[in-house]
């Protein structure tokens, strides 16, 4: 009896502890606020790793590749991490190691909000690290400066056991030339950018994005270019992908695509960053997509489209349940004949009008030139300037 009631105590007191340490972790993070950044991903239970070059290591001395771990608002692993351990440098935030040495780049400060957002754009993020180790070169101690920037494509997922490594997501880390003790790394980071607004305020543009697809029949010739015979069907969605139809379910985030039942071709991709509504007059709206299929004959390799959109007031797109169809209101659709890069597709529709205009709608010649010939030219050169890059 006294032996369990011994056991009994003694798991109590553990369960006490684990509590504690918990509740302490908790606060601490709870002190991490970075403002209306996100920075949940970099806080939860986990740690992160870099493989830096063999010049980047070179400033500690170290003669060949090295390591980079983080951690935020919580301390490194204690143990498992070679030259990093607990018991080498005490509790500390980020660590450089060539798997036998390691100098602490930051210790882990549990009263200490390492974020830093007031005065700095809104898609970024900065983070000091202070008393960190000693070197050769610093006498004092080392500390680093970290800038997180908005970068969609470098996703943070944490692991609560292993490190996870984002080398990719490095953009600079180089020793301050003033202070060999500082040091600055950049990263990307995609919980810093902003979601555009999308739509045209002078058009309607509600019409168009609330169902999940728009479907357009494309006549057999205007399908040629993608197929050998037969028509096709042209779905499109606005201010976000594609959803809820059986096709073009082989491509991440498309907003236009084009089938023949059997095969598939996205024209553009969604992306939250970018308004597609790319330019307007008083009686035109160009909507603009890129990033679609990869394309053998595009320079770029990924297709692209523009969808001019005409004023017609009686052009009245409808949608029922989700869906509409906006194929009676198709003027036409053809490939550039330069390149296949580019698609263009026209409609006529009356949101094009502008809002509070009372001159009636342009009726559309049947061709793809027009009025908005010149706003087109101009989107055609924004997207190959963007190529470039």
């Amino acid at each position: 009896m006294m032996r369990a009631m011994l056991c009994v105590l003694q798991l109590l007191v553990l369960l006490e502890i684990t509590m504690a340490s918990a509740q302490t972790t908790a606060q601490s993070r709870a002190q991490c606020t970075a403002g209306d950044r996100n920075i949940e991903p970099l806080i939860k239970d986990g740690y992160w790793k870099v493989e830096l070059a063999d010049a980047h290591c070179s400033f500690l001395d170290f003669s060949h590749s090295c390591t980079l771990y983080m951690a935020y608002c919580q301390p490194l692993p204690a143990n498992g991490i070679p030259g990093c351990g607990a018991n080498e440098l005490g509790p500390t935030s980020l660590c450089v190691t060539n798997g036998t040495v390691g100098y602490s780049m930051g210790a882990y400060d549990d009263s200490n909000n390492p974020f830093l957002y007031n005065g700095i754009k809104e898609t970024e993020l900065g983070a000091v690290f202070r008393n960190g180790s000693t070197t050769n070169l610093c006498l004092d101690s080392l500390s680093t400066s970290i800038l997180f920037e908005c970068n969609p494509h470098n996703v943070w997922e944490n692991d609560e056991v292993n490190a996870v490594d984002v080398s990719a997501y490095l953009i600079n880390f180089y020793l301050k030339f003033e202070n060999t003790c500082e040091f600055s790394v950049e990263f990307g980071y995609s919980k810093l950018c902003k979601p555009a607004v999308c739509g045209s305020p002078q058009h309607d543009t509600t019409t168009l994005s609330s169902p999940d697809y728009w479907q357009v029949s494309i006549p057999e010739e205007s399908c040629q270019g993608f197929f050998n015979g037969g028509g096709c069907t042209l779905y499109m969605s606005f201010c976000k992908p594609l959803s809820g139809i059986d096709h073009c379910n082989n491509f991440v985030n498309s907003s236009i695509c084009i089938t023949n039942g059997t095969t598939d071709y996205s024209l553009g991709s969604y992306n939250n960053r970018l308004n597609p509504f790319a330019g307007s007059d008083n009686e035109t709206l160009l909507v603009a997509y890129k990033d679609g299929s990869q394309n053998p004959g595009c320079p770029s390799g990924n297709v692209g489209s523009i969808i001019t959109l005409k004023c017609a007031k009686e052009a009245k797109w409808r949608e029922s349940g989700g869906k509409g169809d906006a194929s009676d209101y198709l003027i036409g659709l053809l490939q550039n004949p330069e390149d296949a890069c580019l698609v263009f597709i026209e409609f006529t529709y009356s949101g094009a009008c502008k809002m509070n205009e009372t001159s009636p709608g342009g009726e559309s010649n049947g061709d793809l030139c027009g009025p908005s010939l010149l706003l087109i030219m101009l989107l055609i050169c924004s997207l190959a300037i963007d190529n470039l890059f």
